[in-house]
């Protein structure tokens, strides 16, 4: 993938060889080392929300991210509801979050005033409202498409 402006791949795959076969099954075995005390548990919630995990009930409609257009247009477009806040308590909201603001800049459109972060790979849009638009596109399309969301 060669980002937009650069000369060189940002990242690149090869491969030597290549099996569409299924992995034995030892692949996956699991030895824990010596005097290691190993217990099993499952995980109740969504660790990043801390709603339930996938399967355990029905999401409200509209909590999923959803995906505008497609191919080199695709804007993902996070809600509020899984959009951590600045401030949360479960250290989302941290220095690393400040750091990340003070990177962006200011933008406004019909959408309301927002925060941009744009880099040659990606370009994410961060609307006061708690919603996140993030894709491969320029600033522009992001705008466009947050143009076109619900107030």
């Amino acid at each position: 993938m060669i980002a937009r402006g650069a000369s060189t791949p940002a990242f690149e795959t090869a491969f030597t060889s290549i099996s569409f076969g299924a992995p034995d099954a030892s692949v996956f075995a699991f030895t824990p080392p010596a005097g290691a005390q190993v217990s099993e548990s499952a995980l109740p919630t969504d660790a990043l929300t801390g709603r339930p995990g996938p399967g355990t009930e029905s999401a409200p409609a509209g909590a999923h991210p959803t995906v505008t257009g497609s191919g080199w247009t695709a804007v993902v477009v996070i809600p509020r509801s899984v959009t951590p806040a600045a401030g949360d308590p479960s250290g989302t909201g941290s220095a690393a979050t400040a750091a990340l603001m003070r990177a962006t800049t200011t933008v406004t459109g019909s959408y309301g005033s927002a925060q941009l972060l744009e880099t040659s790979l990606v370009s994410v849009l961060l609307l006061k409202d708690g919603r996140t638009l993030v894709g491969a596109v320029t600033p522009e399309r992001l705008e466009q498409v947050a143009a076109g969301l619900p107030r």
